[in-house]
């Protein structure tokens, strides 16, 4: 099953994460997936920018998930969403030099390696490697990522595996999914 189908399936879950917290004072709720809570030394809400990781890895209760990483949230202001019908030209602008350059921590699209893209209804997510240090210690290079609309708002989640404990490339896709059926929850979609 392609990424796209499982979030076309999975759409229809309630099931939300532990913890939850809103941006832009109240604008749009971010609830991570199960397992998961909210880092909010790292988040910055006004600035819509959301950091979430295993509530275990956060020192809180639980035992670490199969599916570990940083799951990273950025909501954009009113206005910027435009991924609603431009799916496939956004796939394909990822692939470009520009695209590559955009999913770079670095703005060096020439140490991104895209692995595949997948436009589907309402979301175009993207599995890439990042050969340039990682945004974080400890983070490996591997990235999946999604750009969805909600409301007149784009989100980007991104979600990187950890060097000691890496993701298959399965595994991370669960977990993006798990992180877009867990954002749309706390949303009412």
């Amino acid at each position: 099953m392609t990424l796209g189908l499982a979030l076309v399936a999975a759409g229809c879950d309630t099931a939300t994460g532990p913890a939850s917290t809103t941006v832009y004072s109240g604008a749009l709720a971010v609830m991570a997936p199960a397992g998961y809570c909210i880092d909010s030394t790292a988040s910055r809400t006004t600035a819509g920018f959301v950091t979430a990781a295993s509530c275990a890895r956060l020192g809180r209760s639980g035992n670490l998930p199969t599916e570990d990483g940083l799951i990273t949230y950025q909501v954009g202001e009113a206005g910027t969403a435009f991924v609603t019908g431009s799916e496939s030209q956004l796939s394909r602008y990822l692939r470009t030099a520009e695209g590559k350059a955009l999913l770079s921590q670095t703005g060096d699209g020439a140490a991104i390696k895209v692995g595949s893209t997948d436009p589907s209804r309402g979301v175009v997510t993207v599995y890439f490697s990042d050969e340039s240090p990682a945004p974080v210690p400890g983070l490996g290079q591997h990235e999946w990522r999604a750009f969805l609309d909600l409301g007149d708002r784009l989100v980007t989640i991104a979600i990187r595996g950890f060097v000691a404990r890496p993701m298959t490339r399965a595994e991370g896709d669960n977990l993006l999914v798990a992180a877009i059926v867990a954002l749309r929850a706390g949303n009412g979609l």
